[in-house]
């Protein structure tokens, strides 16, 4: 139950990370784009370890898909001559499609496939994250 509490501000943060404003830089979008993917990553694990139920992961990684439509949206506006806009949204659309692979595994309450979807996961997180730090360096 602890554990639960714990996750509880972490869901507050993905509702939050998925604002997708089209006033937010593409460091901003970047950063919400990686914390998105931690989020799912965390939910999913807390899934396969038995900390939370399906149901409780599922409504995360809906939610997940939902910020990164609203991300993808936000970024696919800017302007093309924007440095890495092409690159942040080849990482989401694989991001978005990490997370439709982990929402089957959930459905199906595969945990072996849920726990192969982390390692994609994570490391699409770690490039997100890698972006924003070349973003914020330009």
């Amino acid at each position: 139950m602890k554990f639960i509490v714990r996750l509880v501000p972490l869901a507050c943060l993905l509702a939050l990370a998925g604002c997708g404003s089209s006033s937010l830089s593409l460091e901003e979008q970047l950063q919400h784009v990686a914390s998105t993917a931690s989020s799912a990553t965390l939910f999913v694990q807390a899934w396969c370890d038995g900390n939370v139920p399906r149901a409780y992961a599922m409504r995360t990684v809906d939610r997940a898909g939902e910020n990164l439509d609203r991300i993808s949206g936000a970024v696919a506006s800017m302007p093309a001559s924007a440095g890495g806009v092409q690159e942040a949204m080849t990482e989401i659309e694989r991001l978005e499609a990490a997370i439709a692979t982990a929402r089957v595994a959930l459905e199906r309450e595969d945990k072996i496939a849920a726990r192969s979807s982390l390692d994609l996961l994570r490391q699409l997180e770690s490039e997100a994250r890698r972006q924003t730090l070349v973003e914020a360096g330009s």
